[in-house]
């Protein structure tokens, strides 16, 4: 047999094997069982009485009732309600994000997202942009560094190339700042795919397919620089909004090859700048998408090195 096709069929495609069901709906699900169990047991008592027997039937009801409020009075559905919140919340939020093609998306200061949702309300890119980049320049990219520094996912050849982006983008120096993040876009999703075919984490062809569909890329490139993105991103565990919304800008954004020029006055376009066709680039925006388109492609990178650690440490226990 095939080595992938034997992996594959022995449960080592991540994308097969991830448990998804969080523990609040499995409690709930386990009690509801339970009382349905003995609501079950109660019918088959009463079915097997005489019909003369069976005058209590209002008791036998009104004790099912009670069972069933006794059980619904032990399930704590705060979680449950907090969780509907958080996920409005976050869907507000990379709608408003999307709206207006910012790659914001792993924000995770919760008075910054409020501010941002608010702000797309009646939006102005001169003012949000400032906005922003007073929020990154001062916060963000401190906390940025030391998370790039820490990142054993990129190879470390990486990590002085962007520290000199970010010392240019700090000196306004916008053109130098975005051209070498552009350039590096690629060599990160090089990267990615290295985790990933160094752990055996396998992706079927079927789900290829389905990755294909979903992002509506052609299937012939679903193994291009491009599709091994949308893989890496398609098995990433939580933040299902945020890293999806994130596919859709970078391949809308970021990867494409428009001619708009629209599009050009907003976005740094990587294959537009690196071929020196798109040279109006130089812009406190255009810097500051590309740093953070970049940011949260490395974040990918740890995501998918930490999901390989994880399956990594549970084949372990196995053995």
């Amino acid at each position: 047999m095939d080595e992938n096709k034997e992996r594959e069929s022995e449960g080592e495609n991540i994308l097969s094997t991830k448990d998804v069901s969080p523990p609040v709906y499995d409690k709930i699900s386990l009690q509801m069982q339970e009382t349905m169990q003995h609501f079950a047991d109660m019918i088959a008592e009463v079915n097997a009485y005489p019909q003369t027997l069976v005058s209590n039937m209002i008791d036998v009801v009104e004790e099912i009732a009670n069972s069933i409020q006794d059980v619904l009075s032990t399930i704590d559905l705060s979680a449950l309600v907090t969780g509907f919140a958080n996920i409005g919340e976050v869907a507000a939020f990379t709608e408003a994000l999307r709206q207006i093609r910012w790659p914001l998306f792993l924000i995770e200061n919760k008075e910054i997202r409020e501010q941002i949702v608010e702000k797309c309300k009646d939006y102005n890119k001169e003012e949000f942009t400032a906005f922003i980049s007073a929020y990154c320049e001062n916060v963000y990219f401190k906390e940025m560094v030391q998370k790039w520094k820490n990142n054993s996912a990129i190879q470390a050849e990486r990590f002085p190339i962007l520290q000199e982006a970010l010392t240019l983008h700090e000196q306004k120096a916008y053109y130098g700042a975005t051209s070498i993040v552009m350039c590096q876009i690629y060599g990160i999703i090089s990267d990615i795919t290295h985790i990933m075919k160094k752990n055996n984490i396998v992706i079927t062809s079927d789900d290829k397919k389905e990755i294909a569909d979903l992002f509506s890329l052609k299937v012939e490139k679903i193994d291009s620089e491009k599709g091994k993105m949308l893989q890496a991103i398609s098995i990433v565990e939580g933040r299902i909004f945020e890293w999806s919304s994130f596919a859709d800008y970078l391949m809308d954004e970021i990867l494409c090859s428009s001619d708009s020029k629209q599009k050009w006055n907003e976005q740094p376009l990587r294959n537009k700048i690196c071929h020196g066709n798109q040279l109006n680039f130089g812009t406190q925006e255009h810097s500051l998408k590309a740093i953070l388109t970049v940011d949260i492609l490395i974040n990918l990178a740890l995501e998918i090195k930490t999901l390989a650690d994880h399956y990594s440490n549970k084949s372990r226990e196995k053995v």
